[in-house]
Formats: structure tokens, C-alpha cells, sequence
């Protein structure tokens, strides 16, 4: 299971772990933070790249976890040790299966075209 677009597996220490990012993964942050997706997507807008990214790192392996049946076994402070431990070709993968992830049937990565695209208008 999981294997859809915006999943991945990276080996972070003696385990291997998934990130599922997605609709899952902004409606697990909607849950934990009481509020609905459009705050959630203003809310991860206005974190700086470093919070941003280990906001969606937590959320998409607590999805993941969620997906594969497993046992949410760590906290954001792990995520932020794993960042830190990640080799980069992993970073990348996992970078990858955000980009191609989707919300709706759209992938993450159009929906900010999209909003570059009416600003613009």
C-alpha cells in the first residue's frame, strides 16, 4: 500500500521509513491544528523553509504510517534529527515524491503555478 504518487522510502537509521504526501497528509495537519485545507495550505505558507519543511516531513511520514498500518513511533523533534542525518540522494527522493504529489487530482507543484498564475491576473 502507499505507492501512489507522493510516496517514498528512505532508510534513516536501523528503520525505513515512508513519506506520503498528499491530501492525507494536509488533512492530518487540518486534524492536529483545527483548521480546514485552506488554512492549512495559508498556514504552511507563511512557515519559513525550515519549519515548512519539517511541518511536511512529520505530517507525510505520520501518513505513511497511517497507510502501512504502523505505529507513529517518533515526534517533529525526531524529524528534525532525521533532516539533519538524511544523506542527500535521499533528501532528493523524498523532494521528489512531494513534487509529485497531488491534492484533489492535482499535483502539489501546479496548484502554486496556478496561484502565481491569478495574482498575476
Amino acid at each position: 500500500m502507499g505507492r501512489l504518487s507522493g510516496y517514498t522510502e528512505v532508510q534513516i537509521g536501523d528503520q525505513v521509513r515512508g513519506f506520503k504526501f498528499g491530501t492525507g497528509m494536509y488533512m492530518r495537519i487540518s486534524w492536529d491544528l483545527d483548521m480546514d485545507l485552506g488554512q492549512v495550505h495559508e498556514y504552511l505558507k507563511g512557515l519559513d523553509d525550515y519549519n515548512r519543511m519539517i511541518t511536511m516531513f512529520f505530517y507525510a511520514a505520520k501518513f505513511a504510517c497511517d497507510i502501512n498500518g504502523q505505529k507513529v513511533d517518533f515526534t517533529k523533534v525526531n524529524v528534525e534529527e532525521w533532516i539533519d542525518e538524511i544523506p542527500e540522494e535521499d533528501l532528493d527522493s523524498i523532494y521528489k515524491a512531494f513534487s509529485n504529489s497531488k491534492v484533489r487530482g492535482k499535483k502539489l507543484s501546479e496548484m502554486g503555478e496556478e496561484e502565481k498564475k491569478k495574482k498575476a491576473s
